[in-house]
């Protein structure tokens, strides 16, 4: 009798300690983890599209509840959730703006948690998640093509050619004459040089999306209690290298070149794109500028904010960026 009760002692043992083994107590919780976190991006998706005041800031957020989940449970729970994202998505806005949410943002929120698996840097963070978003741009205008059936440089030209008809038409109540066909003749240079800059602005958004979502993810994760995830030195302590001025002049010694006028649009593109740099460069040193004079730093957000508006003021910035960056300035003196 005893022996029978030792070995269904030790059989029991066994059977559970198999079934514990299948088993895991974390996947309860992040089932219930995932949950939580897919009905967070699914608000924030409504949000982003009901909400004008606020939507710029729930379609940034929207990576941080994926990345959270891939942190906490692993990038695998950050997949389970973009699926799930994307599936209740669809029911709520058409597969088309689901596909678009899930792909520019989604993903972003998976390249967030599988660097921060990784150790990744605060560069390399953001560099992954600037190629993702402009593979995401380019993968919803490869979607847009097909399903409108027009070659891929006619969509966005046909919503440029909308904005110059409604331009001269609110030109033609304003203006009349003289006056308007220099309007005109203005809104025409503005459009031509926007549609030149679609590929520039294509690299360019990524960036200021990536570290504006780098910027937010920093906010909330402090107060969840996330401390070690990377970030960014000082804004004053930025600094690009020197090759980015010598490619801005080179694209510009381009356009007087004998050339195709594809080549010339491809150096001017690049060209913008080192501009965008040089002007970042210019605010990390009127950042700094405080250090030698602290009157600045009473005026310099005033005077990033006005410089997006006023050319002749971010044409100051980037000059400022432009002079650091070909004399060292900073690096000089320690940042201080």
């Amino acid at each position: 009798m005893i022996e029978y009760g030792y070995k269904k002692a030790i059989y029991i043992y066994i059977l559970e300690g198999v079934v514990m083994n299948q088993f895991k107590a974390g996947d309860t919780n992040a089932v219930v983890l995932a949950g939580m976190c897919t009905a967070l991006a699914v608000v924030l998706s409504m949000v982003g599209f009901y909400v004008p005041g606020i939507s710029l800031l729930a379609l940034l957020s929207l990576p941080l509840p994926i990345a959270y989940m891939g942190i906490r449970e692993g990038v695998k729970w950050a997949v389970i959730a973009t699926s799930g994202i994307m599936i209740l998505d669809s029911a709520f806005f058409g597969i088309t703006t689901a596909f678009f949410l899930v792909v520019m943002f989604g993903f972003a929120g998976i390249a967030m948690a599988y660097c921060y698996q990784k150790r990744a840097s605060a560069l390399r963070t953001f560099g992954t998640i600037v190629v993702v978003m402009f593979f995401a741009m380019l993968l919803n205008l490869l979607g847009t093509v097909v399903m409108m059936g027009m070659p891929w440089d006619q969509v966005y030209g046909s919503t440029l050619d909308q904005m110059q008809g409604m331009a001269k038409e609110m030109s033609g109540l304003m203006a009349s004459g003289d006056q308007l066909d220099q309007v005109n003749q203005q809104t025409e240079e503005m459009i031509k040089t926007i549609r030149k800059m679609i590929p520039a602005a294509m690299v360019m958004a990524p960036m200021v999306l990536a570290w504006a979502v780098m910027q937010i993810e920093k906010v909330v994760f402090r107060r969840l209690g996330l401390t070690d995830f990377p970030q960014f030195p000082p804004l004053e302590r930025w600094h690009f290298p020197r090759w980015v001025l010598l490619l801005l002049l080179l694209s510009v010694g381009t356009q007087y070149m004998p050339l195709t006028e594809q080549v010339k649009d491809l150096a001017y593109n690049v060209g913008a794109v080192c501009y965008f740099v040089l002007w970042i460069q210019g605010i990390a040193t009127l950042w700094w500028l405080p250090h030698i004079y602290p009157v600045v730093k009473r005026l310099r957000l005033l005077i990033v904010i006005i410089s997006i508006w006023i050319p002749l003021l971010q044409l100051f910035t980037v000059y400022l960026g432009v002079a650091d960056m070909a004399l060292n300035y900073r690096k000089k003196r320690g940042y201080e």
